[in-house]
């Protein structure tokens, strides 16, 4: 996550994450010491390790990586796995107390307070990348914009930009969220079929007032498509797709069934990322 530059940006993204990391309830919740997510981000693992493995030799020509918005650390550490030393491991991120954790835990890697938008580091400089969740909190469309053309600049020649992010939300997956959260209530069968139709009566209004909000506000953010990773990288090659299960539906599936839940992991049809790879040329 990045600031717009302001104290009160500054200020509100200090409270936004101190909230988020109270008692732990992120790492909880999210994180890898719990296993429903722990499978869940493996998955998403795989992905990225295939994607890197398949463009690079890391063991013979080791890289040299880059995360943006790298929080506390995890998913950049995870690229020792790959061959990639610590001291080739690089995370910049704005919220001193999350930088402060990482640089605890992960002592080796080389972690630093940076605005995404104004990177310091020289062009190519980097052969890999990365971003997880970071881009969509940007205050604006602009700073967006701004962020993934550093992104560009820092990347090598053939180097990659490794993207995972949220993407807008698909109606069936609006749906089936809603219809999850009501069979997960103890309640009599009739009482769901009610709700389930009352919620689908708050869904349309619901798409009413974001077509209103999006009408009215031209800088209306929203999640990033496929469609706009490929125009924020221009001459670059891009593969890019719509992988994964929304969370709370891959929690509620997991929970019954996690063959099931991977299954329809792969398939992506109830996705709310966007996975995307762009190499640079």
């Amino acid at each position: 996550m990045i600031s717009d530059g302001s104290n009160d940006d500054s200020a509100n993204l200090k409270v936004f994450y101190a909230n988020r990391d109270k008692d732990h309830n992120y790492e909880l919740e999210y994180g890898y010491v719990n296993p429903i997510a722990a499978a869940y981000w493996h998955l998403r693992d795989e992905l990225v390790f295939d994607c890197i493995l398949k463009r690079f030799d890391t063991l013979r020509n080791p890289l040299c990586v880059l995360e943006i918005g790298t929080g506390h650390g995890h998913e950049l550490s995870k690229f020792a796995s790959l061959g990639i030393s610590p001291q080739s491991q690089f995370g910049i991120d704005l919220v001193d107390e999350r930088l402060q954790w990482a640089k605890l835990i992960y002592p080796l890697a080389n972690f630093s307070r940076q605005d995404a938008r104004k990177l310091g580091f020289p062009d190519n400089s980097f052969d890999v990348v990365f971003q997880f969740t970071c881009v969509m909190h940007a205050p604006n469309k602009i700073a967006q914009q701004s962020m993934c053309q550093e992104m560009a600049r820092v990347v090598r020649p053939g180097g990659l930009i490794v993207w995972w992010d949220v993407a807008p939300q698909r109606w069936r997956i609006i749906i089936f969220k809603r219809i999850c959260q009501i069979f997960s209530d103890k309640i009599p069968v009739r009482q769901k079929l009610i709700l389930i139709k009352q919620s689908m009566n708050e869904l349309v209004s619901q798409a009413q007032r974001w077509e209103t909000i999006r009408k009215l506000t031209p800088d209306y953010i929203l999640p990033i498509s496929k469609q706009d990773v490929i125009g924020l990288f221009p001459n670059f090659t891009i593969h890019a797709t719509n992988v994964g299960l929304d969370y709370a539906i891959w929690k509620y599936m997991f929970e019954r069934s996690p063959i099931f839940a991977k299954i329809f992991w792969h398939i992506g049809v109830l996705s709310s990322n966007c996975f995307a790879v762009a190499e640079k040329q």
